[in-house]
C-alpha cells in the first residue's frame, strides 16, 4: 500500500495503470475506478464502519474530511456512488 497524495490518513494500493473493479454489496455498487479512487473508497468505508461501531467523533471527522477532499477528485462521481 502506498500513501495517498491527499490527506495523510488515506491510502491507495500501488498498482499499474489498470482500473480496479470495486463491489460494495451493502449498496449494490459495482464499477471500476483507479487504484487511487479505490483506496479513497476503502478508507471511507472503513472510517464509516468504525465510526458507527465506536461512536468516536475523531473517526467521524476523518470520514468527513476525506469525503470533502474526495469531492475534488477527478473520479468523485464513482467514489460517491460507491459509498452511497
Amino acid at each position: 500500500m502506498g500513501v495517498h497524495d491527499g490527506p495523510e490518513y488515506a491510502m491507495s494500493p500501488q498498482l499499474s495503470d489498470s482500473d480496479v473493479i470495486m463491489r460494495c454489496p451493502g449498496n449494490q455498487y459495482e464499477g471500476s475506478m483507479s487504484a487511487d479512487a479505490a483506496g479513497i473508497v476503502s478508507c471511507l468505508v472503513a472510517f464509516n464502519r468504525l465510526t458507527w461501531s465506536t461512536r468516536d467523533e475523531r473517526l467521524c471527522d476523518l470520514f468527513y474530511g476525506l469525503r470533502d477532499w474526495a469531492i475534488q477528485h477527478p473520479e468523485c462521481r464513482e467514489i460517491l456512488r460507491a459509498i452511497d
